[in-house]
């Protein structure tokens, strides 16, 4: 991560508290507020202004009063190579499911969903992030620039010290939770799908709304207290749109000309120590309903890279391993390959966007499939969440699963979790209870 961008010296302010807690009045100050814990050791935090981003909407691409003559693409790898040129900011970029729908019918793929039509609905952005702060843990230090030391220390002072709610406590009350009724009806028509070969499996997800008890940066902290051994925690606020979430699960990583992925599929509740979770992993690879799931998305993943990798540099680094994410344990499989340097970023980002750990196989059919059976935008859930390291020109980024996105007074969650022919009801929806436990 580069250091924080500046026209004077950097400064470095003495922190010991919890970073999530710094959400709320760095928020105050910058206004639009991107906030992201890195995967490694490390755990550094990256926190910046989003106030010179590309907004992409229903509408177009664009930047206060200025449109992009271009797409997608077009716009993150224009946005990387003024990074690289530097110095400068690094890059920020999320992007809605919703957003992959429009991309979809822009490339021509016929059959597709009707893409989100709202005027000026918020698809995503890409931009420049301003007024950095970097939170390191190992020297509990925030390094930004010294115009900013002010703004830090101040925001640092608003933060008290707290213990955070046990597991146990209920964060939110309950507006609407999961419709049984509904989610049976929505697997039944799922699984007609499945056994007439349209699709292999599909991951239906659903929403639950919800209304914190604390004011909302304060229940991203809890939550993401829960989550703590999560390689990913991010939280952006623009205009009216707020999204924040937790997980293991990258989109892309991509770095000296290798990108690497991870696919999900298996689900068990946390294990508490190693032995046990050794054990669950064993319980879900002999299971073989989630061994074959599994395996097939690794081969869809390994499909995916191979799209713009170089022929046989693709392999699967490790494969289903348990990994352990707040309330559950998944199986986890790591998948990467060699791709050409002299393609652009953004369309390595985008090849694989959306992910089929979080739509189905094949992808484009299970699109289709998904619209009909969900009929509702998904947001942000099932999008991608990262930024690029102008200095390492590494690019980072993770899948959004388990999505929070403020709606009004309340949260709609949503998560999800992919169905074959096979699939029982009870049995689907106990998982998806798991995977919203720590959220509720």
């Amino acid at each position: 991560m580069s250091a924080p961008a500046s026209t004077a010296t950097s400064a470095h302010v003495s922190f010991a508290g919890n970073p999530h807690d710094l959400v709320e009045p760095l928020a105050e100050r910058f206004g639009s507020l991107f906030c992201y814990r890195l995967p490694g050791r490390e755990r550094r935090t990256l926190f910046a202004s989003l106030s010179d981003v590309w907004r992409v909407t229903t509408d177009g691409i664009a930047r206060g009063g200025e449109r992009f003559d271009g797409d997608v693409a077009a716009l993150l790898d224009h946005l990387l190579a003024d990074a690289r040129r530097g110095p400068g900011a690094d890059v920020a970029f999320a992007f809605s499911y919703d957003l992959s729908l429009r991309l979809r019918a822009e490339a021509g793929i016929p059959g597709g969903p009707p893409p989100t039509t709202a005027p000026g609905r918020l698809l995503g952005f890409a931009g420049p992030l301003r007024r950095a702060v970097v939170h390191d843990p190992a020297t509990g230090t925030l390094s930004c620039a010294a115009e900013d030391r002010a703004d830090v220390v101040a925001a640092c002072a608003r933060t008290t010290a707290r213990t955070a709610p046990p597991l146990t406590a209920p964060l939110t009350d309950v507006v609407a939770d999961i419709d049984p009724v509904r989610y049976a009806g929505q697997l039944a028509r799922a699984r007609d799908h499945l056994l007439a070969g349209d699709v292999y499996q599909v991951v239906l997800s659903v929403p639950v709304r919800v209304r914190p008890r604390t004011p909302l940066p304060r229940y991203y902290a809890d939550v993401a207290a829960r989550y703590a051994t999560a390689d990913y925690s991010y939280w952006f606020n623009l205009d009216a749109t707020t999204v924040f979430g937790n997980c293991s699960l990258p989109h892309v990583l991509a770095r000296d000309g290798r990108v690497s992925s991870r696919v999900f599929a298996g689900t068990q509740p946390a294990a508490r120590d190693e032995r046990e979770r050794r054990d669950r992993g064993a319980l879900l690879r002999d299971d073989p309903k989630y061994f074959a799931e599994h395996i097939m998305l690794v081969d869809l993943e390994r499909n995916d890279l191979g799209s713009y990798c170089e022929p046989g540099t693709v392999v699967v680094d490790r494969l289903c391993e348990p990994l352990v994410i707040g309330p559950t344990t998944y199986l986890a499989s790591d998948v990467s390959g060699g791709y050409d340097t002299t393609r652009g970023l953004g369309g390595v980002l985008l090849a694989s966007f959306p992910r089929g750990v979080v739509v189905g196989a094949p992808k484009l059919r299970a699109q289709e499939v998904l619209a009909d059976l969900e009929g509702e935008p998904r947001g942000f859930f099932a999008g991608a969440v990262g930024f690029y390291d102008a200095a390492r020109d590494a690019l980072t980024s993770n899948t959004i699963v388990t999505c929070a996105e403020r709606d009004g007074p309340d949260v709609l969650l949503r998560c999800g979790g992919g169905v074959v022919a096979g699939s029982d009801v009870a049995q689907e929806l106990a998982e998806l209870e798991l995977k919203l436990r720590y959220l509720r």
